[in-house]
């Protein structure tokens, strides 16, 4: 979106937050996939994929993830 942030008011109105139960059942459905395929097209379609940790109880996989940033600064130095 080129809107300012205080020109746009529809983040409200349109994404609500994701909660763990939603991100583990997505999760789920991704492993059920029969085939490669099926996976990928799954991820493109919803951006979910399956990690044990989600079968952890004390694991929140939406307030506890990391972006690995010195992975992303020397892939774009390649």
């Amino acid at each position: 979106c080129k809107f300012a942030l205080h020109d746009c008011d529809c983040w409200s109105r349109v994404y609500s937050p994701r909660t763990r139960q939603e991100h583990a059942q997505h999760g789920l459905e991704w492993l059920a996939r029969t085939s490669k395929t099926a996976a990928n097209e799954y991820v493109s379609a919803f951006g979910y994929r399956y990690t044990p940790l989600l079968a952890l109880p004390y694991f929140d996989s939406i307030n506890m993830n990391m972006i690995d940033m010195m992975v992303r600064a020397r892939a774009s130095t390649r």
